[in-house]
């Protein structure tokens, strides 16, 4: 993904447009929760602003609450930084060397590579369930678990 300053001219605008967005609870796969929300005239843009939004998404989800959310999520996506899985895949002392600096603190920059951690282990563990449901032998038993 590239994330463009004219993007962010985008965002800006969107988020102007749409002051009372929680993306912390919000549900962008919902088309019914997606209709709610205002594009006007940058409907042209609005495929692209959806996956800026998931991606923003994405990253507030595992980021701690912070005065500066705004600006430390903006600089992860300038650094092309836009998942939890992506974030978890970077050595902790590289991420923490060369992002630290993008967050108030390195706390806070530690707390956001262990929520990545965990959401990647999550992420991993769900993905097995898929895959072993699907194994010949639980079709042969006709009972599927939960996932």
């Amino acid at each position: 993904m590239d994330f463009t300053k004219e993007k962010f001219k985008h965002l800006d605008q969107f988020f102007t447009k749409n002051p009372d967005i929680c993306l912390r609870s919000m549900n962008l796969l919902d088309e019914k929760e997606v209709s709610t929300l205002c594009f006007d005239r940058l409907k042209k843009h609005k495929d692209e602003l959806m996956n800026l939004l998931k991606a923003w998404q994405r990253l507030l989800k595992i980021l701690p609450e912070s005065q500066n959310e705004v600006t430390i999520i903006k600089n992860l996506l300038n650094k092309n930084l836009h998942s939890a899985v992506q974030i978890a895949s970077i050595p902790k002392k590289h991420f923490l060397k060369e992002y630290g600096h993008l967050f108030n603190d390195l706390e806070e920059a530690n707390t956001m590579y262990q929520n990545a951690q965990m959401v990647r282990s999550q992420i991993a563990v769900k993905y097995m369930r898929l895959k072993q449901n699907q194994e010949p032998h639980i079709k042969a038993t006709r009972f599927r678990q939960q996932i």
